[in-house]
């Protein structure tokens, strides 16, 4: 017991040695130092001292530097004096409060050598502090780019600058500019005080964000992506030349989603695909309540993309497609085809009878069947508007008049066109639907409810059965303004025939008369039955039947307020130029010479008869 007693006793602690303590001396007895760090070895003070702008510069340096204040005459380091192209490198010289020691080194003449020759004894060290330091100047700044150019030794600029630094006066006299050259030679560029703007070394930490994986995309590709990125997915779109469609959601959105079946509302979108292929966004939110709207809103990044697809491109463009059907194979897909108008007026709609109830049974939670009341706002039925802007499925316009146009087989192609402007129906078939259905909708913004008589202009068009596919744009536009106007294109006139115009006047009042006198002979009807027959012939044929109306009818077509050309701004007059002036001045001259030329007596000969 008395042995393990004796071995758990702890060894005695060396005793507590405190090291010196010295009272430093008052400041003002102490001496101060200034310090340089210079950045390169030294062998010769006064070389090392000649480069930094010797000791009376270093000196006024440290004496005006104050609190971190800048220096009139800072100490830059200048590796090349005589290079006035060279940049130096800044000091900043800095405050300090360090302690100057005087370190010596003792040693034997003879140092103690080993067996192999080596000396062992590396001498005796001692301290002695002087002074303490004050001010210290560090360069810290990164060297510039130093860019030399090659001066030639007869060059006229160089040898006035050394004429200059040397105070010849001779030089400078005989200094003569040189002739203009395009060839300029390199001297001639002066170089810029600066190359960088950082002086400081920058630390980039070129590393991955924290957080981030390595993944291998479906094509092979490496990719860092952050781990609570947010998984944002759009609805897979396609183009309309691609032949194959999608069948089903993409891999990556299922594997990100964990999950092979759709929840509660997303069957809720498929149920509505599965009743009708092809819907517009607007649409298929109008048959939801409120509660699944505000289940889409908040998931509308998978959704979509996870019920069905769309087109980038085309007359479909933008509707959101079941998977598996392709609405170009399909000639009944035609009612699918959506037509959108723009309000540019931004006009407001005007209160219905009825919606003020409608809309608070919709979004108030006070009946349970409130929440079922659908918006209405996708469908146009030529009576009432329900927003203000449009955007109508062919399925989805009730209207008479419109229907009647949709569902005539005269416009259907044969094919389903790549053109957003016709898709299954003719181009001017399609933009007859939608200017009867534009008319209609813009009248009813207004407060007016468009009649099937307001459209008898647009209902008179000779349209083409056949796509503009391949025409060029302005073609196709050219094509539709005739359609629209019932008139011909208008060819340029020549500066010839406009002289001959201009020359022949009383010629074309008399050929003006003779086109009037035609035209009362076409109303009144010769050789081709009576007036409203020859109108209808004519509106058949696509001319024009009347002056000052695009298609012959007996009553006025009215045009309505929306419908009427707006008066352009009148730019403000700018001020004639010195050139304008001199080609008025001229032509006002020529025509005086003109009139004055001209006389109003009769000729000489009729004077002697």
């Amino acid at each position: 017991m008395e042995v393990e007693q004796e071995q758990l006793k702890l060894p005695t602690p060396p005793p507590i040695l405190h090291a010196p303590t010295l009272r430093l001396p008052p400041p003002e007895s102490t001496p101060k130092f200034a310090t340089v760090e210079y950045p390169a070895p030294v062998s010769s003070v006064d070389s090392a001292l000649g480069t930094i702008g010797g000791i009376g510069r270093v000196a006024t340096a440290m004496q005006t530097h104050v609190n971190g204040a800048p220096t009139s005459r800072p100490i830059e380091l200048d590796l090349d004096p005589e290079n006035r192209f060279f940049h130096t490198i800044p000091a900043n010289i800095a405050s300090t409060h360090n302690i100057v020691c005087k370190v010596i080194k003792r040693r034997r003449k003879k140092p103690k050598r080993d067996a192999d020759g080596n000396i062992v004894e590396e001498g005796i060290y001692s301290i002695e502090p002087v002074g303490i330091e004050h001010k210290i100047a560090r360069f810290r700044a990164m060297a510039d780019f130093q860019y030399y150019p090659d001066i030639p030794t007869d060059d006229e600029t160089f040898l006035l600058a050394e004429a200059l630094k040397k105070l010849d006066v001779r030089g400078v006299r005989t200094y003569r500019l040189s002739p203009p050259d395009e060839n300029f030679p390199e001297s001639a560029f002066i170089p810029p005080p600066a190359f960088s703007r950082y002086r400081l070394p920058q630390n980039f930490d070129m590393r991955p964000a924290f957080g981030t994986t390595i993944q291998t995309t479906e094509s092979g590709v490496t990719r860092l992506v952050h781990a609570a990125r947010s998984k944002t997915r759009t609805i897979r779109s396609i183009m309309s030349f691609e032949e194959q469609v999608p069948t089903r959601p993409e891999e990556v959105l299922l594997k990100e989603l964990g999950r092979e079946k759709p929840n509660a509302i997303e069957a809720r979108l498929l149920h509505l695909l599965e009743e009708r292929p092809v819907w517009t966004r607007p649409a298929m939110m109008n048959q939801l309540t409120s509660a699944e709207i505000k289940m889409v809103q908040a998931n509308k990044s998978q959704c979509w993309a996870r019920v069905g697809y769309t087109f980038s491109d085309g007359p479909f463009r933008d509707l959101v497609v079941r998977f598996g059907y392709d609405p170009r194979q399909h000639p009944e897909a035609r009612f699918f085809q959506h037509i959108t108008l723009r309000n540019p007026e931004n006009v407001r709609i005007r209160p219905q009878p009825g919606m003020r109830a409608l809309s608070q049974a919709h979004f108030s939670g006070a009946k349970p069947n409130a929440e079922r009341v659908s918006n209405l706002s996708h469908i146009f039925d030529g009576k009432q508007v329900y927003s203000k802007i449009g955007h109508f499925q062919l399925c989805d316009i009730s209207d008479p008049l419109c229907r009647s146009l949709i569902d005539s087989p005269d416009g259907v192609l044969d094919f389903c066109s790549s053109d957003i402007n016709e898709g299954w129906y003719a181009y001017d078939y399609f933009e007859q639907i939608r200017q009867v259905v534009r008319r209609k909708w813009q009248g009813l913004l207004n407060g007016i409810e468009v009649t099937t008589e307001d459209c008898d202009d647009l209902l008179r068009w000779k349209c083409s059965r056949e796509s503009r596919v391949g025409q060029g744009r302005r073609r196709a536009a050219a094509a539709t303004t005739n359609a629209l106007t019932g008139v011909a294109p208008r060819k340029k006139k020549s500066a010839k025939k406009a002289e001959d115009e201009a020359a022949t006047s009383e010629q074309g009042e008399e050929a003006e008369e003779d086109e009037q006198g035609g035209q009362e002979s076409e109303e009144g009807g010769s050789g081709s039955g009576s007036g409203s027959e020859g109108a209808a012939a004519s509106s058949e044929a696509g001319t024009p039947s009347q002056k000052g109306r695009p298609w012959t009818s007996k009553k006025p077509i009215r045009t309505a307020p929306w419908e009427k050309p707006k008066s352009k701004r009148s730019k403000a007059k700018q001020p004639e130029t010195e050139a304008q002036l001199l080609s008025r001045l001229s032509r006002s001259a020529r025509r005086s010479s003109v009139r004055s030329g001209m006389s109003v007596t009769p000729a000489p000969s009729a004077i002697e008869e």
